[in-house]
């Protein structure tokens, strides 16, 4: 019985769909074995990373940044992007220690300090931002979620430190869930805020954006971990978005227990 289990899963695996969304795991720790794009950053977990206009630097703990626009009235971003290949459902999840947006005093410009997580499918773009600034509560950051055609909705969100943005994509049902983890090293699950409709197709650009909008601000934490895994991909039983001998390895220990 378990030699045809076996048989089964191996079929499985061998005939699953290979257009399913590419998963990886970066931890930004530099010891990886790649380099950025443009050759600025080294000892990355996964080929193909651009990095935009990027001051900080890469730690044991992670990518340790700090975006300052104290005296120029413009605004100020650097970001990490990387193209994903395949399509299909998938879960992301950017995980964010020391953050800190900090207080930035209200005035005309409207300024403010955010970190966003940003997918985008050729003309079709869903961004969520953890943003500071007039009028959000001594308390509180407020969470913005946006498309293309602009904001989508928004809400307050307990202020803390070790946090995590994380995006799940259903494909069946063209709507991505958005969720907001307030403390990562707690039991309690992420909190949903709700679903937006979005149509995916083909490679995408996924993008952490560090920024202050306006004078007075700053931008600072440590990029802890970016994992992306594909949630549909058939014979994927480890769920690291990928078929390889792991995943026999995953159900031939299943079996045998």
């Amino acid at each position: 019985m378990r030699n045809l289990l076996m048989s089964t899963t191996l079929l499985t695996l061998l005939t699953a769909r290979a257009v399913a969304t590419e998963g990886f795991l970066e931890r930004f720790n530099g010891r990886g074995d790649y380099t950025s794009v443009n050759g600025n950053f080294s000892g990355l977990d996964n080929p193909g990373w651009q990095d935009v206009n990027l001051k900080g630097t890469i730690t044991d703990r992670g990518y340790r940044f700090e975006v300052n626009n104290l005296h120029a009235p413009e605004s100020t971003e650097e970001s990490f992007r990387r193209t994903v290949n395949g399509t299909g459902g998938f879960r992301e999840r950017l995980v964010i220690d020391e953050l800190d947006l900090s207080d930035i005093p209200p005035g005309p410009l409207d300024p403010y300090g955010s970190v966003s997580l940003e997918r985008i499918f050729g003309k079709h773009t869903l961004s969520i931002r953890l943003r500071e600034g007039d009028p959000v509560p001594d308390a509180a950051w407020q969470l913005v979620v946006s498309t293309e055609t602009g904001r989508v909705f928004d809400t307050y969100v307990d202020r803390t430190q070790h946090v995590a943005l994380e995006l799940v994509y259903n494909d069946a049902e063209k709507m991505a869930e958005v969720f907001y983890d307030a403390d990562v090293t707690d039991p309690i699950s992420p909190v949903s805020f709700g679903k937006v409709s979005l149509l995916t197709s083909g490679p995408s650009l996924t993008k952490w954006i560090g920024g202050v909008n306006g004078p007075f601000g700053a931008t600072s934490g440590i990029i802890e971990s970016w994992t992306l895994v594909s949630t549909d991909t058939e014979g994927d039983f480890n769920g690291d978005g990928e078929l390889s001998s792991l995943d026999l390895a995953f159900i031939a220990n299943a079996t045998l227990s």
